[in-house]
């Protein structure tokens, strides 16, 4: 999803408009889950939903620490991670709420 997200801000650019760092990031969880109709489900980290989850190592790459290091909010973190991150970034998984051991 971290490509995913990337390319679709490439891709916004070149179409002359943009897309947010918060807005991708909704877009590839709560909206996602709601452009499926099982928002009652998933999609947020609210009681009682299933818990997929994935987290991140905001410095998985040296280039990715070293603009970490520069960042001054959460939002320019998010788009630090939304641009240039991939599955390295990726330090561990929950599935159903169960974590998932690596090579699994």
């Amino acid at each position: 999803m971290l490509r995913t997200m990337g390319a679709a801000y490439q891709v916004a650019q070149l179409g002359g408009g943009s897309l947010s760092a918060p807005l991708a990031f909704y877009l590839a969880t709560r909206g996602a889950a709601q452009a499926l109709y099982l928002e009652d489900k998933i999609g947020s980290l609210e009681l009682g939903l299933e818990a997929d989850l994935i987290v991140l190592n905001l410095k998985s790459t040296p280039l990715i620490e070293f603009r970490m290091q520069r960042c001054e909010s959460l939002e320019e973190a998010l788009f630090v991670q939304m641009t240039m991150a991939d599955e390295r970034a990726v330090a561990d998984r929950y599935v159903n709420g169960r974590q998932i051991p690596h090579g699994e």
